[in-house]
């Protein structure tokens, strides 16, 4: 059983290994930091969109629970009377 959990760790850290070797070659040049300079500014763009469009559902749904909460004040006055 051991014998599996070194050869897991042992591909886990070769997997890490190969990665990071990747990325570090990708930044050694020139193009390749143009290229993820490029690739973070699109991520940046999608997270500004997906705020945007949560600020405006948010606010929608923050002036439909206002308009709710009106409405019942508005029908508990009126049984009141």
């Amino acid at each position: 059983m051991i014998d599996i959990l070194h050869s897991f760790g042992a591909g886990i850290a070769f997997a890490v290994g190969v990665t990071v070797g990747a990325v570090l070659c990708r930044i050694a040049s020139a193009e390749g930091r143009k290229e993820i300079t490029r690739e973070w500014k699109e991520h940046q763009n999608k997270v500004e969109d997906r705020l945007a469009k949560y600020v405006i559902e948010s606010g929608r749904i923050a002036t439909a629970l206002e308009s709710m909460a009106n409405k019942e004040v508005l029908n508990q006055t009126n049984t009141e009377k």
